[in-house]
């Protein structure tokens, strides 16, 4: 961690060298969804548009949609 200030205090003959230091870190609030009604949470599955079923994790690739699924297999 890089200091912010450097300097020394000193006393006669006596030199103390000081840095200074943040003592904060920023952290960010995560923000949830709620249902306005009753305010219980509101989940995101992992679901397949063809199957309307949850996807287990293992199943889940990654990657970038070139073209529409239905033009890429005619």
């Amino acid at each position: 961690m890089k200091s912010i200030w450097d300097g020394s205090i000193s006393f006669g003959l006596v030199n103390i060298p000081v840095k200074m230091y943040l003592a904060i870190k920023q952290r960010s609030a995560k923000a949830r969804l709620f249902h306005k009604e009753n305010l219980s949470p509101i989940c995101y599955k992992r679901c397949c548009d063809d199957y309307g079923q949850e996807v287990p994790w293992t199943d889940i690739v990654k990657g970038f949609e070139v073209a529409k699924v239905s033009e890429a297999h005619s």
